[in-house]
């Protein structure tokens, strides 16, 4: 592990049969996790495929596209020219975690305020109905 993860770089910085092995150790973890949670079989075959193809999505979607430089300058514009107060507006972002024969919710926050302070927090309520109940009581 040591070596795929860290000293692998020193060897052979730009192999991509390399960049696919956390990949396959993801994809391993949760065909373990289907097979002990779910009874389902995944055979290993499958595995290293939806690996495989996953590695090849995640680099072509990371890939950098030309982009042309009148677009470039004329996005550049529209930032220098947006209004300072934009960057001022208080936000909140909430999640939920709800599982089906669980006993409790979990609810989670997260709120910046208009100088800029971040402040979390975190619950735990009694089970709702469903997913989308909990994530409407975070609401709430």
């Amino acid at each position: 592990m040591n070596f795929l993860f860290w000293r692998r770089k020193e060897v052979a910085p730009m192999s991509p049969q390399f960049d696919t092995f956390p990949w396959i150790c993801w994809y391993i973890w949760k065909a373990r996790n289907d097979k002990l949670f779910n009874g389902k079989v995944v055979s290993p075959m499958d595995t290293l495929q939806h690996a495989s193809l996953e590695a090849e999505c995640w680099r072509k979607a990371n890939e950098e596209e030309e982009v042309e430089e009148e677009l470039v300058d004329s996005l550049t514009m529209e930032m220098e020219t947006a209004p300072s107060w934009t960057s001022r507006i208080p936000t909140c972002q909430i999640d939920a975690s709800w599982i089906a024969n669980g006993s409790v919710n979990g609810l989670g926050w997260s709120f910046k305020d208009h100088m800029g302070s971040e402040f979390f927090g975190l619950r735990a309520c009694r089970r709702t109905l469903s997913a989308l109940h909990a994530e409407m009581e975070g609401l709430l």
